[in-house]
């Protein structure tokens, strides 16, 4: 018992710099392909343990500059985008997500169809539809969304618990469906599933009034190494501006 507190003690006293906990580390590629078929592809390491993770992008285009990085502390529910190079953070996730659309006092949707069904014992598929219209003073703008997203699922129990980027893009794409009621008692994880994803394919497409808009996304991830992740990774910076 004494050693015990002594060295709970001792833990304590160490900055978090030299702190570490053992978790996992693997890569990330990303393919997201928009409507008019233009692909970027962009690359990411992760370190993650529990229910924390940080994403580091090594490669991108516009949106996916390398260095930029992001953080979580609740699996992927929440995150804040880190912009080292810009100093600035970017809050997002489920909560903020749900907040935002219901803002929206001119949106209102319905003719929702949620159905998840299992192509695989380790495959997830959910296809969403709804419809949605949009209106200010004379202005009527009609939208019909349709989703269709695959998850691929490693075996429970070894390894991680969940992959931020999956989490974070299905919240951020499935956005507009939290305008149902039903979607957003159904917790973060009515749009994506519990657990380690290893390959995902996420499919938006959206009829605008007579424009169509739409993403093709693709995350897959090679398989993780155990390692001992310093808990300065998991540190959102200070003094840097909040971005709206």
């Amino acid at each position: 018992m004494k050693n015990t507190l002594i060295g709970t003690i001792a833990l304590s006293l160490l900055p978090v710099s030299a702190r570490a906990e053992s978790g996992y580390t693997y890569d990330l590629t990303l393919r997201v392909t928009d409507a008019k078929n233009k692909t970027t592809t962009g690359r990411a390491h992760v370190l993650t343990t529990g229910s924390k993770a940080r994403v580091e992008m090594l490669e991108g285009g516009k949106d996916l500059k390398p260095g930029d990085y992001s953080i979580t502390l609740d699996g992927g529910v929440t995150t804040a985008s880190i912009s080292p190079a810009a100093k600035t953070i970017e809050w997002g996730g489920f909560a903020q997500a749900a907040a935002e659309i219901l803002k929206e006092k001119g949106l209102s949707a319905s003719n929702l169809k949620n159905v998840w069904s299992e192509a695989a014992p380790n495959q997830k598929v959910v296809t969403r539809s709804f419809h949605m219209v949009y209106k200010e003073l004379i202005f009527r703008q009609n939208i019909s969304v349709q989703e269709n997203h695959s998850f691929t699922l490693a075996a429970p129990g070894a390894g991680p618990t969940f992959n931020p980027l999956v989490n974070a893009t299905a919240i951020d794409l499935g956005s507009y469906a939290l305008k149902f009621p039903e979607i957003r008692q159904a917790g973060p994880h009515g749009l994506f599933p519990a657990g380690f994803v290893t390959k995902a394919t996420l499919n938006l497409q959206a009829k605008i009034g007579k424009k169509n808009e739409g993403a093709r996304m693709e995350i897959e991830a090679t398989v993780p190494v155990p390692a001992e992740i310093p808990e300065s990774a998991f540190v959102v910076p200070t003094g840097y501006k909040i971005k709206k």
